[in-house]
């Protein structure tokens, strides 16, 4: 019986069959006639344009069919489907528009950036799209807003409505909006900071006190010279009857909103006076500025008594009167002779109070020497006390327990308002409690400050903190718990200030603010701080040199800042220890300059290798000053001399032909190209802009470095910034990351007198500072932050009267600062010390160079217009 050859169904496909003559199958063309195919299934990848099998697919791979509605059927299964508009609510529904045939279906991943540079080595297997962003087809989405805001102008094409095109805008490549220490950046060409906008900004302005009569087109031209209006927006009063109405006016950026706030707030306006603010609630204005919004609560723990029992009253009156004033298991008791009744006439009893709440009779009996005791139940439990307290007051937004007490229970709380607090006081003081047996509670509006200290810290202030807490002067009290009620230690350790009097509180909130901070580690007249300790060999230094209990040295890397504590012998100690390390540091820092023949030898696989013989964190590679930077001995900075010589006596790998890469000065491998049209090899440019991502990172880093002719024989930079574009397309996501990180620290540094750090230690909230008057509360820790000031907020006192306390305070402070030639930086006020050399001084706080003469502030140092050139034109020389 003879049967038909079964056909290869790999034969005729593009690549043909692999196994060519060894084949099982037939590779003969079959009579259509006399061999009748089967129906192939049509692959629905393939006509997506993305089959990740290729040519080992199963399924057919027909051809895209010339009519798209056609196409777009055979993705799906013969049976009906239901149109796209049942699936999708009514609101949102749109017509999408049909796929081009042959177009690829746009991935879930976007577009693949190495498809677009011809790199892409996966193929039809990429998870991304290999479609051409010019020839992309649009899709519509589904999902789009489909209402626009209304935006005010005084253009003359104010009132037409945005595109759709402009309202639904995806960012530009050009840009980018991260969110770093709790703030929203925006970063573009160069990885410069292009905005900056804290918790505490705000785009929009609360206007009120407006009269009824004003008109929208008032508002409008009273806020529009501040800054580009998008909206504003009235309040209806016409059915409310009120005589003053408010109004929210929203500005293109926080900087304009500020500006407003600060023209508009006291305005006259109609015969009435304006109340402008940020639209934010981390903000306060105004009010808790001289009353405070915190009272004290105290009332007597809960306890039990017992009774001791003797044979004869003369016991029991003796052992009554010996056991007075006693202490039993911490806590001091009292003990009286229990009258007995007329007939009773054994079994006499002493009474015992204040016992602790786990006394036993065993224990009482063998403390009285007593053959029998008793035990009664306590006075009341412990937290449903706490719980009836907490229901007493209303509006609180805080409560604290202190450390429990033998004695009295305390408390701290806080309410929403100085009233809330003052209310709470003149109707709960000396109130007797049934629960507490008719005994009261006491309640005190008083001033408080809390600080949390690391128990390392705490542990070298102690003695210290004890002068403050037993020196009479202060008219308020300080007080410290190292240990919760179970006798836990804690970490950190709760430091408070609290009184009636406010300027008491604040003028020891200053001295102890002073011992807290400690003392900045100065290295001949510059505050001392240095790269090195923020690598993992800087902070196992630092931890060694806290392992001396006596001395705490805190790293601070947000200011950039070293701070000691201690004796004053042993600080000293500590200071010149540390500096020997830096000394002996850069000793090991050596510097190699490059020749422009060697830079293409280590950005293609030299560097690699002098990182895996002397470790990735000892060379640093330049690309821009052409130097190496080598940390370690003489004999390993020869060895990296040598390499390097011997790749200059490599054959040279610079072609004759081809554009030249300003980087390494050979023809460019793997190109990419700026928008200055100069082409760069892709690794020296991905190494240009991971270098970048460094403590000393500056916008004018990632510019372009070729030389173009201004004039003849003259050659200058191109200084043109790489665009963000070519950072996202060249660096990984944590490379990426690093460099914005960098860029914004930067820029937060360098721009000391607009922003500052929340003043509790290691919380890196940053915010702006602002006039007298305005209260913000942390989003992270809670505290609140006077950004005038730039401490804690000085509650009870307004901002003039908390800086006349430190003039008080700070005498001492004042004539040290002039006796040992001490200013503070004109850029951002830190103090400076200058014992020797020459007039030119620099911040390491926030990089300004300055002349001690005349404080006047530069940049730079040595250009024509930088701080050697002034001292000899204006000073007649650098001393």
């Amino acid at each position: 019986m003879s049967t038909e050859p079964v056909q290869c169904k790999y034969f005729f496909r593009t690549n043909g069959c692999s196994r060519g003559d060894a084949c099982i199958y037939s590779h003969e063309k079959m009579d259509t006639d006399s061999f009748r195919q089967p129906t192939q299934i049509i692959c629905i990848h393939h006509q997506r344009g993305f089959c990740r099998s290729g040519d080992l697919c199963k399924f057919f791979h027909a051809p895209a069919p010339e009519d798209s509605a056609a196409a777009s059927r055979s993705w799906r299964s013969p049976r009906s489907v239901k149109p796209v508009s049942e699936f999708i609510p009514s609101a949102f529904s749109k017509p999408i528009s049909s796929i081009t045939p042959g177009a690829q279906k746009p991935l879930p991943f976007g577009s693949c950036k190495f498809f677009q540079q011809g790199q892409c080595t996966k193929g039809g297997s990429c998870t991304f799209s290999h479609s051409q962003p010019a020839a992309a087809a649009a899709f519509a989405d589904p999902f789009r807003k489909t209402t626009h805001p209304v935006f005010i102008s005084s253009a003359p094409n104010a009132d037409a409505a945005p595109s759709p095109a402009q309202d639904n805008h995806l960012p530009s490549v050009g840009t980018t909006q991260r969110v770093m220490y709790n703030c929203s950046a925006t970063f573009g060409a160069g990885a410069s900071v292009i905005e900056v906008v804290t918790p505490f900004d705000s785009r929009s302005v609360a206007l009120s006190n407006i009269p009824r009569d004003a008109k929208q087109e008032e508002l409008i031209d009273m806020a529009e010279p501040f800054g580009a209006l998008s909206s504003v927006t009235v309040s209806d009063t016409a059915t409310s009857g009120l005589t003053y109405t408010s109004a929210r006016i929203t500005y293109s950026k926080c900087a304009e909103a500020s500006r407003a706030v600060e023209a508009l707030d006291g305005r006259e306006f109609h015969g009435a006076t304006l109340n402008a603010r940020l639209d934010v609630r981390a903000i306060e204005s105004g009010a808790g500025i001289l009353l405070s919004r915190k009272v004290k609560v105290s009332w007597y723990a809960p306890t039990i008594m017992g009774w001791a029992h003797y044979s004869t009253i003369s016991d029991a009156k003796s052992r009554a009167k010996e056991l007075n004033g006693k202490t039993f298991q911490g806590c001091n008791i009292s003990t009286s002779f229990q009258t007995p009744a007329p007939k009773q006439s054994e079994s006499f009893s002493v009474v015992i109070k204040g016992l602790p709440l786990n006394s036993t009779k065993a224990q009482v009996a063998r403390f009285c020497d007593s053959p029998s005791a008793t035990v009664s139940r306590p006075s009341y439990i412990r937290d449903t006390g706490i719980s009836s307290v907490r229901s007493l007051l209303t509006g609180l937004t805080f409560f604290e327990i202190r450390p429990a007490e033998r004695k009295k229970i305390s408390a701290f709380a806080e309410f929403s308002s100085a009233d809330a607090a003052a209310t709470a006081v003149s109707t709960l003081n000396g109130v007797r409690m049934t629960w507490l047996r008719g005994n009261p509670l006491w309640l005190e509006q008083i001033h408080s400050v809390k600080y949390n200290i690391p128990a390392r810290q705490f542990a070298v202030l102690l003695p210290e903190l004890e002068k403050f807490r037993d020196d009479d002067e202060f008219k308020c009290k300080i007080r410290y718990y190292e240990r919760d009620e179970n006798g836990v230690s804690q970490d950190p350790v709760c430091v408070r200030i609290y009184g009636p009097d406010a300027k008491a509180v604040g003028i020891l909130k200053f001295g102890l603010e002073k011992l807290v901070q400690g003392k900045a580690l100065m290295s001949g007249d510059e505050e001392f701080y240095d790269q090195y300790f923020e690598t993992a060999e800087g902070e196992a230094f630092i931890q060694e040199v806290n392992t001396d209990l006596n001395v705490f040295v805190k790293l601070d890397t947000r200011t950039r800042t070293l701070r000691l504590f201690g004796a004053a012998s042993l600080k000293d100690t500590v200071e010149d220890r540390i500096t020997q390390r830096i000394a002996d540091v850069h000793s090991k820092r050596h510097i190699i300059p490059l020749q422009r023949e060697c830079l293409r030898s280590l950005l293609t696989g030299g560097l690699h290798d002098l990182h895996l013989s002397m470790g990735a964190d000892k060379i640093s590679l330049d690309v821009v000053a052409r130097t190496i930077t080598v940390k370690g001995t003489a004999e390993e900075v020869g060895a990296v001399r040598r390499a390097i010589s011997a790749m200059l006596t490599s054959p040279d790998s610079r072609a004759e032909a081809g554009e030249e890469c300003p980087v390494c000065f050979c023809e460019t491998s793997d190109p990419v190209q700026l928008s200055c049209s100069h082409s760069y090899c892709s690794q020296c440019l991905r190494h240009l802009l991971r270098s970048a991502a460094c403590a000393d990172f500056s916008p004018s880093t990632l510019r372009c470095v070729a030389d173009i002719d201004t004039e003849p024989g003259k050659a200058t930079s191109c200084r043109e910034h790489i665009a963000y574009s070519n950072v996202r397309d060249l660096l990984s996501p944590t490379e990426e990351t690093k460099l914005l990180e960098a860029s914004f620290l930067s820029h937060i540094h360098s721009h000391p007198t607009e922003f500052h750090y929340c003043p509790t230690p290691d919380c890196k909230n940053i915010y702006r500072q602002k006039q007298s008057g305005i209260t913000l509360q942390c989003p992270t820790c809670l505290v609140r932050i006077c950004p005038s000031c730039h401490i804690e907020f000085h509650e009870g006192l307004t901002c003039a009267e908390h800086r006349d306390n430190l003039g008080g305070g700070n005498d001492a402070f004042r004539k040290w600062k002039e006796e040992h030639n001490v200013k503070a930086c004109p850029n951002c006020r830190a103090d400076i010390e200058k014992n020797g050399g020459c007039n030119h001084m620099k911040c390491m706080r926030c990089r300004i160079h300055i002349c001690w003469v005349c404080m006047a502030t530069f940049t730079d140092q040595d250009s024509s217009g930088g701080v050697y050139e002034h001292l000899r034109r204006a000073h007649g020389g650098y001393t």
